[in-house]
């Protein structure tokens, strides 16, 4: 069994450094380590470098580096090379993520499929498992949506939530509500009337496996 745990709610665009300290912190009985040091040491690990990125005319900073967004590769090399016992691997569904960017806005689209193509598809390590692996943690990359229900008019951008499959139980757990509890899924692939009603997420088809 898993041990799951808790941190108190993200500051801004940290969700990803949240549920990769509850992940790699859930297989024993330690803490997670401080909100401090997730929001300062691991996330400025893991976050996008325009080195990683298609160059940007007049040399300005990629709207990901710009928006402080994380990087999967990074995420897994942070796991793979700074914790201990840890390992990580990036997982992908090319029809999730088809699926997804019906919701994005159009603008956004063509963006979105060529980062998620010719970026994160080439470095992943394999295919997203229909049912969960027992006892693995998936940090989740998921667009996400103002308003309770998805919509391409509401689109955000995207945020990390931890999806975990603890004995046979799947559970997820969103680092940006008030107080970040973990939830019984719901169908976490699309999560609907989130955080009090005010979001709504829809799954990318990119995960981080944490074991």
């Amino acid at each position: 069994m898993l041990n799951l745990k808790t941190l108190p709610s993200q500051n801004g665009n940290s969700c990803a450094a949240h549920c990769t300290e509850i992940a790699v912190s859930g297989f024993d009985i330690r803490a997670p380590r401080p909100q401090s040091f997730v929001e300062d040491t691991l996330w400025r690990a893991i976050k996008w470098q325009n080195a990683d990125l298609p160059p940007m005319p007049n040399g300005v900073d990629h709207p990901l580096v710009a928006a402080n967004n994380s990087s999967p590769m990074r995420v897994r090399n942070y796991v793979n090379t700074q914790c201990p016992g840890r390992t990580s691997r990036i997982l992908y569904d090319a029809t999730q993520k088809d699926m997804c960017l019906q919701f994005a806005q159009p603008g956004n689209r063509v963006d979105y499929n060529a980062l998620f193509t010719n970026l994160i598809q080439p470095a992943s390590n394999g295919g997203m498992p229909r049912n969960l692996l027992t006892d693995t943690y998936y940090n989740c990359a998921f667009m996400m949506f103002r308003g309770p229900s998805p919509g391409s008019a509401h689109e955000m951008g995207f945020h990390n939530i931890l999806v975990a499959k603890d004995g046979s139980t799947v559970k997820y757990y969103n680092p940006n509500e008030d107080q970040p509890v973990w939830r019984a899924d719901i169908g976490w692939r699309t999560l609907r009337h989130q955080n009090a009603g005010r979001h709504s997420y829809v799954w990318s088809g990119i995960a981080i496996e944490i074991t």
